[in-house]
C-alpha cells in the first residue's frame, strides 16, 4: 500500500473518530441530565455510562491516529521546523534523519511525561464529599447509600 494511501486512510479514520467524539459529547452534554441524575435515562438503549465509555474510548482512538499522523509526517515537521529556524538564525539549518528520530522519541517522552505529571497531581488533589484528601491508590470507606 502507498503512503498515500495510508495517509488517506488515516485520515478518514480520525474524521471518524472526531465525529464520534462530537457526536457522543453533544449527546452527553445536550440530552442526558447531569451525571449524578442520569440512571434510568437512555438513547437508543444505552445509558450515561455507556455514552461516556463509548465517548472515552473513541477519544483514545482519536489521539493514537493523530499520534500516528505525526509519527508519519515527522520528517516534514523536522524539515519545515528547521527551514522556520534557517530563516530564524540566517543560517542553514540541516536535518538529519538519525536527529529526527531522536527529536521524536524526546517530544514523545515530554509529552508522555506532561499527561504523566496531571495524572498523578489530580491524584493528589482528589478529596471526598467530605472534603478529606485521599492519598494515591486509596478508596474511601464510606459505604454510599442506595
Amino acid at each position: 500500500m502507498s503512503r498515500a494511501s495510508v495517509n488517506f486512510l488515516l485520515d478518514c479514520a480520525l474524521l471518524a473518530a472526531f465525529l464520534v467524539v462530537l457526536a457522543t459529547t453533544i449527546l452527553l452534554r445536550a440530552l442526558f441530565p447531569a451525571p449524578t441524575q442520569a440512571a434510568g435515562w437512555f438513547v437508543w438503549g444505552l445509558g450515561y455510562d455507556t455514552w461516556a465509555a463509548i465517548h472515552f474510548w473513541s477519544t483514545m482512538v482519536l489521539a493514537a491516529g493523530i499520534l500516528f499522523h505525526l509519527v508519519l509526517h515527522w520528517n516534514w515537521i523536522c524539515g519545515f521546523v528547521a527551514g522556520k529556524m534557517s530563516k530564524l538564525l540566517g543560517r542553514r539549518v540541516r536535518t538529519v534523519e538519525s536527529l529526527n528520530t531522536v527529536y521524536g522519541v524526546t517530544v514523545l517522552i515530554l509529552i508522555l511525561t506532561a499527561i504523566g505529571a496531571f495524572i498523578m497531581a489530580a491524584q493528589f488533589a482528589q478529596e471526598t464529599p467530605e472534603g478529606e484528601t485521599l492519598t494515591p491508590g486509596a478508596r474511601s470507606t464510606r459505604i454510599r447509600p442506595d
